[in-house]
């Protein structure tokens, strides 16, 4: 018997379920090896109708056809319960493999079916006569066999069997069953549908290839996994819905990504997007005001506009709660400010549900599909925006149902013997063991990546033989060695080999493989790290963002990063690197066979702008570069030079603005705004206006002039930073977010990925596999740029073609919210730490009255300290003496003898002291003792020594009256000198 393991996918076309009596008398026999599918689809598409197992070992073998008389196959129902067991009928059925070949009927050809898998194909086989399948006699006009399982089945109009080898298919679990194995691959069906119902007594089926004996009867388990549909946008265009889809055609997929990707590129690329996006961002922005217990106060005001007395920065209104004026807060509601790049009136307009587009918009078709398996997370709203009629509105995420459902019959994987593991090295188990390798680095062998620390980590504590069956073969180890070794960017190269060896061998590799480029001008080299994958990206980014502050690079090496926002799949890519910038346009217009353009100084430019810091260099050799390519002949006549240049594509990150304006804070708070907010200004009379305005204030060490004179000094600096000042587009300004931080995650993925000294860095040696060498006049360079731009490459490839993104959740309204939610947050902050200075300068206040009332004290009771440990009263003109008893008493104030002691004291030495001046002077230090759990003033307990820190808060009650730690000291300085020598000063009376 010919070994088999397959499984027969049916479908049923419609001209046959019209017309049961079907012709013919062929049919499948059947053994255990197969898997047995019924599917029926009603809507959504056209479906799968109808799937069964059947199981032939010629469909296996590929050339053996059944008799006309064969019986089919028989699979009656045990009892009235969807998931028992079922039975199947086998007959036998022997044929040589001679006789296979020359046996009428089932000669296969190449299919013309368009698989969407790669590494999946087909052969088909026609039948002129339809066959019977199943017990219901049901009749196929073609079988085709399927090389991979497929994501995607096609729907012929004629009954179709597919018969699918399950054998080979990559990274499968050795344990997984059939059923299993199709929830998981099929896109249409999800795991989570329905789980197989498997009978008592059975055993999980492993698969692999097995035979049986054909006069058995098998009972078999089934399963009904239902297809999950999609979700969708309510507003989902009528040519992605209203089709009918048989064959796989790629180009339908392709037409719903290439939608997806051009709704994201213009999501905000215009001022109305813009405020769409941001309207949107606000629709679930709560207040969430607290009260001085921290408890909520406010929970479900909505963000409205209100206008300002005083227009700040460059807007009139600010978003305030809904709940403001029903809702009385301690602290005060969450406010929001509108950001500065929104257009003001433009945005009252879609909070009032005006019309924002006067001619007629189709915004209100969609293309936002989503599949069920992404999980359930963001899908109440449509984050695209949305206009109908030529207002706004907020479109919902709907579920689209698929009645298409499919049977899964399973023979018990209990009625064969147990089959012998195999020692394959899976895919999966080579990579694993390349990993170990790769992570020992050069010198590898057999034995030392065996016993190296590192391949335990990797592989959970264990060593490779005991990891998998397949690792236990020293042969096999050392063949994945030399694959390792063999790879091209992981060959092992001498240390000693030169830099321009290797610039050599980069030259003579073609552009798709190469690298490093190398330009040599006046004595200099510059270094270019750009991918071919990776570069041809840059004319879909809307600016350039560069900022050379930031330092990579452990050396004397530093690099210039070119990164850009790309809105089609919503990331950060950086394009390229370069270690001196030049040369970098004919290198674009090389590797992509298009030169890099910006929309203000050429014809076919996709560039908006140029992102930056202050930092002139680049800048300026940019501008010097980009001169020669200008081809707009109004562009060309008034750009003279590079200073002229710059006015036209750049514009300077604030945040770098800001952190550089110098410490204003003796200056009232009108001002300070003025001067951190100058970047608003919107006419050129009012920048006049400023710079004179600026000079006549108070500036002590001169660092507010020589700030602002900074700023006039360079003459681009002013039109990069001021609207009305620069030759930009008014719309493009506002489209480019004047900052450089959406670069930092680039920047730190990379750290991440490469670790704290990569990219150039001094290494006197490096066990990296996967790095190249390459030796200096002084140190050996180690470079691992390639590596990561290349999986970078792929990555966003991937999603370019499938249209998933790494974060479905970073859409434009997802970060205006996200942005929103920080601002409130530095709000709150800001508002909390300005609490806290005010209840600190108030502290403060009331020390400095009570230090006011305790100088006032001193003089009125005539006290002074005329010798150490003796106090003289000046109208009674003696000396006396503290009682040691005193001091005894206050170190244990438990004693009641010396209580009556010290009240004795206090009364004969301050008779003039009145009871109201010492309560006025206790009342400043009245909260430090409570806080230290002081008795009150009214308490009669014996005296305390309160101790607060030094002197503060100490003090003994007398009659009901506490003396101030001041005056007790001056009567017991004993007790004080040993520990606090240094306070002695501060309690004298100033004319001592």
């Amino acid at each position: 018997m010919l070994p088999a393991i397959s499984t027969l996918f049916l479908h049923k076309g419609e001209s046959a379920a019209l017309n049961p009596n079907w012709s013919g008398e062929n049919s499948l026999d059947s053994v255990n090896d197969y898997t047995s599918l019924l599917s029926s689809s009603i809507g959504f598409g056209a479906g799968l109708e109808e799937f069964l197992v059947t199981a032939d070992p010629s469909l296996a073998l590929g050339s053996i056809s059944a008799s006309a008389d064969s019986p089919p196959v028989d699979l009656p129902r045990s009892d009235d319960n969807s998931s028992g067991s079922l039975t199947v009928n086998l007959t036998q059925h022997e044929i040589s493999s001679s006789e296979a070949q020359t046996f009428i009927g089932w000669e296969w050809q190449k299919s013309t079916t368009l698989w969407l898998n790669e590494g999946v194909s087909s052969e088909i086989c026609h039948f002129s006569d339809q066959i019977k399948v199943g017990s219901k006699r049901t009749k196929v006009s073609h079988v085709e066999r399927v090389t991979g399982l497929p994501s995607q089945f096609p729907f012929p109009s004629e009954a179709t069997a597919f018969l699918i080898d399950v054998t080979n298919i990559p990274n499968l679990d050795s344990n997984a069953t059939v059923d299993a194995l199709l929830k998981d691959q099929v896109l249409m069906f999800t795991p989570e549908a329905d789980r197989p119902a498997v009978v008592q007594g059975s055993t999980p089926m492993s698969l692999g290839s097995f035979s049986a004996v054909l006069t058995q009867k098998h009972s078999c388990r089934r399963s009904k996994p239902k297809c999950c549909g999609a979700y969708a946008c309510e507003s989902l265009a009528p040519e992605f819905t209203n089709v009918e889809r048989r064959e796989l055609d790629p180009n339908s997929r392709d037409r719903l990504v290439e939608a997806q990707l051009r709704t994201r590129e213009i999501q905000d690329s215009t001022r109305t997007g813009q405020v769409l996006s941001f309207l949107k961002s606000i629709s679930d922005w709560q207040c969430g005001a607290v009260d001085s217990t921290a408890n909520r106060v406010c929970s479900g005001g909505k963000a409205v506009p209100k206008k300002l007395a005083q227009r700040r920065p460059n807007k009139n209104y600010v978003l305030v709660c809904s709940h403001r004026d029903v809702i009385q807060c301690p602290t005060g509601h969450r406010m929001l400010e509108i950001p500065d790049f929104i257009d003001e009136d433009l945005f009252l307009k879609a909070v009032n549900g005006e019309k924002i587009v006067e001619d007629e918009d189709q915004g209100d078709e969609c293309c936002k599909v989503s599949s069920s398996r992404q999980g359930k997370k963001g899908r109440n709203i449509c984050p695209f925006n949305h206009i109908k009629e030529g207002c706004p509105f907020e479109a919902k995420v709907v579920h689209l149902p698929c009645v298409a459902e499919m049977f899964v019959f399973i023979p018990h994987e209990d009625k064969h013997p147990e089959l012998a593991r195999k020692c394959i090295v899976t895919y999966a188990v080579a990579e694993k063991y390349k990993e170990c390798v790769r992570k020992f680095g050069l010198g590898a062998t057999v034995a030392k990546v065996e016993k190296a620390p590192s391949t335990k980590e990797i592989l959970g504590g264990l060593t490779p033989s005991l990891y998998h069956l397949s690792l236990v073969s020293r042969d096999t180890k050392t063949k994945l060695i030399n694959q390792v070794k063999s790879e091209p960017m992981n060959q092992a190269r001498h240390e000693n080999q030169t830099v321009e060896s290797y610039i050599s061998e980069q030259r003579i590799l073609p552009d798709e493989k190469r690298y490093i480029y190398v330009s040599e001008c006046e004595g200099r080299t510059a270094i270019f790290g750009i991918k071919h994958g990776i570069i041809k990206y840059i004319h879909k980014v809307r600016t350039l963002d560069c900022d050379t502050t930031f330092k990579p690079v452990v050396g004397k090496t530093n690099v210039y990063e070119i990164n850009g926002w790309m809105p089609g799949v919503n990331a950060e890519v950086t394009l390229g690197r370069v270690w001196i910038k030049e040369e970098l346009l004919a290198l674009v217009r090389r590797l992509t066979n298009q030169k890099l353009g910006f929309v203000a100084l050429h014809r076919s430019g996709t560039l908006l702008g140029f992102n930056a810091d202050m930092e002139t260099a680049p800048l300026l050799g940019m501008a010097d570069t980009l001169i020669p390519t200008i081809d707009i002949p109004s562009v060309t006549e008034e750009v003279l030079d590079a200073l002229a240049l710059i006015k036209w594509i750049v514009r300077i990150c604030y945040s770098h603005i800001k952190r550089g304006i110098p410490d204003i804070s003796y200056l009232p708070r009108e001002d300070q705004d003025r001067i951190h907010n100058f970047m608003y200004i919107e006419t050129s009379e009012d920048v006049e206006e400023f710079k004179l305005w600026i000079r006549t204030l108070p500036d002590p060490n001169g660092v507010l002039l020589r700030w602002w004179e900074q700023k006039e000094m360079h003459q681009w600096l002013l039109p990069t930073i001021i609207q009305c000042l620069s030759d930009m587009d008014p719309d493009d300004w506002h489209v480019i977010e004047a900052t450089t931080n959406s670069e930092k995650p680039s920047m730190r993925r990379t750290m991440r990925k490469l670790g704290s000294e990569w990219g150039l860095s001094n290494h006197s040696y490096s066990t990296q596999p996967e790095s190249i060498f390459l030796s200096a006049s002084h140190s050996l360079r180690v470079f691992r740029y390639n590596i990561l731009d290349t999986r970078r490459a792929a990555e966003i490839e991937i999603m370019l073609q499938s249209g998933n993104l790494h974060n479905p959740r970073n859409e434009v309204s997802h970060r205006y919210a996200n942005r929103n939610r920080r601002r409130v947050h530095a709000t709150e902050k800001a508002k909390q730490s300005r609490g806290e200075e005010e209840e600190l300068l108030a502290a403060k206040e009331a020390v400095a009255v009570a230090q006011a009332h305790l100088k006032q004290i001193q003089a009125e009771t005539n006290v002074r300290l005329i010798l150490p440990g003796v106090f003289v009263p000046l109208d009674r003109g003696r000396i006396s003496r503290p009682n040691p008893d005193d001091r005894g008493a206050t170190r244990d104030p438990h004693r009641e003898s010396s209580t009556a002691a010290v009240h004795a004291n206090a009364s004969s030495s301050d008779e003039n002291i009145t009871v109201s001046t010492l309560t006025a002077s206790e009342h400043a230090t009245r909260s430090n003792r409570k806080r230290s759990g002081s008795t009150s003033l009214e308490s009669d307990a014996p005296p305390k020594r309160l101790r607060l820190g030094p002197l503060k808060g100490w003090g003994a009650e007398r009659d009901g009256v506490n003396i101030s730690a001041v005056e007790y000291a001056q009567k017991h300085w004993s007790e004080f000198q040993d520990e606090y020598p240094e306070m002695l000063p501060s309690i004298l009376p100033d004319d001592v």
